[in-house]
């Protein structure tokens, strides 16, 4: 079982389908650090595939959810591969495949940010405190965010001369609109979790001692949903935003055409004529 697993850098909980995953370096406010990264590519590849875990919840312990790079390895010479973090060793990552090595491929925040994107279960960032930089970008990942009453959100690259290069530039104007996400991302400046609320960048706002409850009772009302239909809302709805709308209107015919021929929709047929709950496999 996944949630038995330990990790130096993660905090692992289960319950009714729902694997709540805690960043648990408190001392350097959640910074992503190289062995967190590792550790998140890790894990998040073993939940792809273990159908125990229908929902992911991503929160932070201490003040921060994440303050996002490690900033002082970013002043190292990118001459030292070991440092630099742009340019990490390809030794002792496990995570990495026979192409990534000869590929020259570097354990970066991509890896997580991509295997986010691509995780087909919902995911709900309860954010507790800071979010900034990767960490912000980590949250914008998420289906989902809940906040606490102290959180804050700060697109904090522009600060050290840099873009928000792992995503930030991608899910900001999506969420908020381009002229919301340019001056967040051209500032630099923090935004409070009322703000962020009223301007969805968050789907609400909570007390601190209600941020995990609540995102406990989501994402178990979530974990009872029907998986494959839950996969196909969380993909097309992205691949919508691409395409006119007759064209994305063929797709939605195409997915519905498989999901007719699920045992999940047939249950949710009998279940209603039961007058009863369905209960979903993913099948």
């Amino acid at each position: 079982m996944i949630s038995q697993m330990e990790f130096k850098n993660l905090l692992l909980a289960q319950e009714d389908g729902v694997l709540v995953v805690t960043l648990n370096r408190p001392e350097i406010t959640n910074a992503l650090v190289l062995e967190m990264i590792e550790e998140l590519a890790t894990l998040i590849d073993l939940i792809r595939v273990d159908p125990s875990v229908r929902v992911l919840v991503l929160t932070g312990s201490g003040k921060a959810f994440s303050a996002g790079g490690n900033v002082k390895s970013m002043g190292d010479s990118p001459e030292d591969d070991r440092a630099h973090p742009l340019r990490r060793p390809l030794w002792n990552i496990p995570t990495l495949t026979p192409a990534d090595r000869l590929g020259k491929d570097r354990l970066t925040g991509m890896r997580v940010m991509k295997a986010l994107y691509a995780l087909d279960k919902p995911i709900i960032a309860a954010v507790n405190g800071v979010a900034a930089g990767a960490g912000m970008d980590m949250a914008l990942a998420c289906d989902i965010r809940i906040a606490s009453e102290h959180a804050s959100f700060r697109q904090a690259y522009v600060r050290v001369g840099l873009i928000p290069f792992d995503g930030g530039m991608y899910w900001l104007p999506r969420l908020v609109g381009p002229g919301r996400a340019a001056e967040m991302m051209l500032t630099g400046d923090p935004v409070d979790a009322a703000t962020a609320e009223r301007i969805g960048l968050v789907n609400r706002v909570v007390p601190p001692e209600q941020l995990l409850p609540a995102a406990m009772e989501l994402a178990k009302r979530l974990a009872n949903g029907a998986p494959i239909a839950q996969q196909m809302i969380k993909h097309m709805t992205r691949q919508a935003q691409t395409l006119s709308f007759p064209a994305a209107l063929d797709l939605f015919y195409q997915a519905v055409d498989v999901l007719f021929t699920t045992e999940d929709h047939a249950e949710a047929v009998q279940a209603f004529q039961d007058r009863r709950p369905p209960s979903f496999k993913g099948r």
